[in-house]
């Protein structure tokens, strides 16, 4: 093949020139050669003037680039070049195994015949022996097809299996999606609502808090008002009362006498108005 020929050839675009072998993380220096990036870091760790190793020229900034087109194409030439050794290995332990697997281990005769009773391959000198005496037998080739016939109705039936179990996946996980959604759709409403909720109880509780203050302030005006009044009738009270003891005192029967209704009068007035 191109590429095995490719790959074996050393001096290849795809082998390094310092360890003769596939690239391993390529690098690209300024001068345009490539190296495994641990082969020139190597290179240039133990030269006193960093230089390329093809074309001497000298690197005393030690700069490369990664060549990552190159580094794909060496993984796969050495992916092809494993797997032509595997490959290799393979078919020579399958002719080797039906070199000995063709052969009766018994009598070293081909084996033609299949044995229905035993279930296994026979050769034509095994079918005469007393050992199948009254066994069935039928051509090898009758056989594997026979058996390849109901391996096919038993792989027919596996994969109506595996289609109705892909089936219930596909329906299951389409059932998990809609429950995902319409969960989303009732967070997003019950969110939305408790949002409403919370703004309508907001704005009441502003409002009976207004109601309350205003209530109160009436309230609080109408006491003080009518403090006013106690206070203003408290105050007349005490001057009756002033007057009464001030015409109590009076010595002069007539003095006394002359007060003592116009002061009487007055009072009681004052003490009716206040009542009202």
């Amino acid at each position: 093949m191109a590429t095995s020929k490719l790959v074996d050839d050393k001096d290849g675009d795809l082998c390094c020139s310092i360890c003769l072998d596939l690239f391993k993380e390529p690098v690209m220096l300024e001068c345009g050669h490539h190296f495994c990036k641990s082969c020139i870091d190597e290179v240039w760790n133990s030269a006193k003037t960093p230089a390329c190793p093809e074309c001497r020229e000298e690197c005393p900034a030690k700069k490369y680039t990664v060549n990552r087109l190159l580094s794909k194409l060496v993984e796969k030439a050495r992916r092809v070049q494993q797997s032509e050794k595997a490959e290799t290995r393979h078919q020579e332990q399958k002719d080797h195994s039906i070199h000995e697997t063709q052969q009766c281990l018994e009598h070293n005769e081909v084996l033609k015949l299949f044995c229905q009773e035993d279930k296994s391959p026979m050769c034509v000198v095994c079918m005469v022996s007393t050992k199948h005496t009254g066994h069935s037998f039928l051509p090898l080739q009758e056989a594997v097809s026979l058996f390849q016939g109901k391996l096919k109705e038993a792989s027919s039936l596996l994969e109506l299996k595996v289609k109705y179990t892909i089936k219930v996946h596909n329906q299951q996980e389409q059932y998990i999606s809609d429950l995902q959604n319409e969960t989303l759709h009732m967070d997003q409403h019950i969110t939305s609502q408790f949002a409403k909720l919370h703004q309508f109880l907001q704005d009441r509780e502003k409002n009976l808090i207004q109601q309350l203050k205003e209530e109160t302030a009436g309230i609080i005006k109408k006491m003080k008002e009518n403090l006013r009044d106690i206070k203003n009738r408290s105050n007349a009270i005490q001057k009756g009362i002033s007057n009464m003891q001030s015409a109590i005192q009076q010595e002069d029967p007539v003095n006394f006498l002359r007060i003592y209704e116009p002061t009487k009068r007055r009072e009681f007035t004052k003490s009716c108005a206040g009542q009202l």
